[in-house]
């Protein structure tokens, strides 16, 4: 026992240790272990300031663990937010292709519609040409007709 040096044997004769201090009380001092009150007393002191110093450490423990944790949680956030970052950019890359792919498909939509349109002429261009082959036909049709009737035959002079 501090500053009981003398008053140790009882105590080591009955096997107390730190378990069985925490609940020793002052009979279990004066009787059981032959203490006198007052070194009851001073025993009794003693334990109650090593409690509150246990709970003290305790609490800087609880503190120490406190201030791990949120390092820990810093360290993640930090690294958490560094992985938004690239996720961002990858997204603004991704949007950036994605504004260059709906240009092209517009540009391409713009090109088809062309494309569209000059066929439709085309097909008119066509149909007009068909009909004007047709007229040019009977023209020619008409012309050979006539220029088989022509010249007139010696016998019609």
């Amino acid at each position: 026992c501090i500053g009981h040096g003398s008053r140790t044997e009882p105590f080591i004769e009955n096997g107390v240790d730190g378990g069985m201090l925490s609940d020793i009380d002052m009979t279990d001092l004066t009787e059981d272990l032959g203490l006198t009150k007052l070194q009851a007393k001073k025993v009794l002191r003693s334990l109650e300031f090593l409690k509150e110093l246990n709970e003290v450490l305790d609490e800087e423990d609880e503190e120490e663990e406190i201030r791990s944790n949120y390092e820990k949680l810093r360290e993640e956030n930090t690294s958490l937010t560094e992985k938004v970052e690239e996720l961002t950019s990858a997204n603004d890359e991704e949007g950036g292709k994605r504004d260059a792919l709906e240009a092209e498909f517009s540009e391409l939509q713009e090109q088809m519609e062309n494309l569209l349109s000059e066929k439709q002429s085309l097909e008119e261009q066509a149909g007009e040409f068909e009909a004007s082959t047709g007229e040019l036909s009977e023209q020619i049709a008409a012309l050979e007709e006539e220029n088989e009737n022509y010249p007139p035959k010696l016998e019609e002079y």
